[in-house]
């Protein structure tokens, strides 16, 4: 490469390039593109675990005779998925096969001497789902025993748009700037509690709370870089007939940049139910603490990695 003479020849016109070459390899490390989609034909592994113990007391009947209870329950999801079709800067068409989706519950009931286990199944089980999104539409397809047909309500329930998309936790649209913050507002926090197995009613729960995350850094983690982005939530849930539930989480997700996938989340967290429900023509009395710790993680197969554009065929995909 050549320069103009008088600049060649000038000390201090070297040291302006210097700097000028030092202020260019910095500029793309200082904000990360959110809203762009993942390539087509990316396929990725997660695995999701929820753990929570609670403890407390349980009243039980019109004389609400307290009763010590604990329950410790753990959650698990383990799926591939795999992105099918693009348009523009959004998902079009994706696939996901579950491998694992359950929930596993230990609890010492009132006047219990030993604690019970139960084991749930949970209707995505084995599942190999399909789903299609146009405008604001989602079409969701399963597939049993190589037959396709409809999803039911309780897998729509299960997976609802933005948790097909994008991931337990909604990422902004928008770029970000390194050290830059966000809210999510009341609508995305509603999402966050809409993949349980009474979905349809826990979107119309009425939610006080907030969820703030902040870019913090960019960072190699296994050869890939990431956006680490702590958070820190809270949330008040109350409902007719049930118990009021409040949380507080906080940890950090990662996101992938090469990959523009949520890459995992590691949080840890505090809950506490109370007040009344009805059961079985019962009224329960819930004064009920513990702790939830969450984790979840992405793998994408080197094999797999779509290669960014401009890189040579001898370059590793994720640096």
């Amino acid at each position: 490469m050549s320069y103009p003479g008088t600049i060649r020849r000038s000390v201090g016109g070297t040291l302006v390039l210097l700097a000028l070459a030092s202020l260019g390899s910095t500029l793309p490390e200082e904000s990360v593109e959110f809203g762009r989609a993942p390539a087509a034909g990316l396929r990725f592994k997660v695995t999701e675990t929820v753990t929570s113990k609670i403890a407390g007391v349980l009243g039980i009947g019109d004389d609400a005779e307290e009763r010590e209870f604990t329950q410790t329950t753990t959650v698990r999801e383990a799926f591939t998925q795999t992105i099918l079709r693009v348009e523009g800067d959004a998902i079009a068409a994706l696939e996901r096969v579950y491998e694992d989706a359950g929930s596993r519950i230990t609890a010492t009931l009132p006047g219990a001497s030993e604690p019970q286990t139960t084991n749930l199944a949970n209707p995505l089980a084995w599942k190999h789902i399909r789903a299609e999104f146009s405008g604001d539409e989602t079409v969701l397809k399963v597939k049993d025993a190589e037959r396709w047909q409809d999803a039911d309500d309780s897998i729509r329930d299960r997976l609802p748009r933005q948790r097909l998309l994008q991931g337990k936790i909604p990422l902004p649209r928008e770029t970000k700037k390194v050290g830059e913050s966000w809210e999510l507002d009341a609508r995305a926090l509603r999402e966050l509690f809409s993949d349980t197995t009474r979905a349809a009613e826990n979107r119309e729960t009425a939610i006080d709370g907030r969820a703030r995350f902040t870019l913090a850094e960019l960072k190699d983690i296994g050869g890939v870089r990431c956006a680490v982005i702590p958070f820190q939530f809270e949330a008040a849930l109350t409902a007719a007939q049930l118990p009021s539930a409040k949380y507080t989480l906080q940890g950090k997700l990662l996101y992938s940049i090469p990959h523009r996938i949520f890459y995992g989340l590691s949080g840890t967290g505090n809950i506490a139910v109370t007040g009344e429900s009805q059961q079985m023509g019962q009224t329960l009395h819930w004064k009920l603490a513990g702790k939830i710790q969450t984790e979840f993680t992405v793998s994408v197969p080197d094999e797999e990695r779509p290669r960014p554009e401009g890189d040579a065929d001898d370059r590793p995909a994720d640096r």
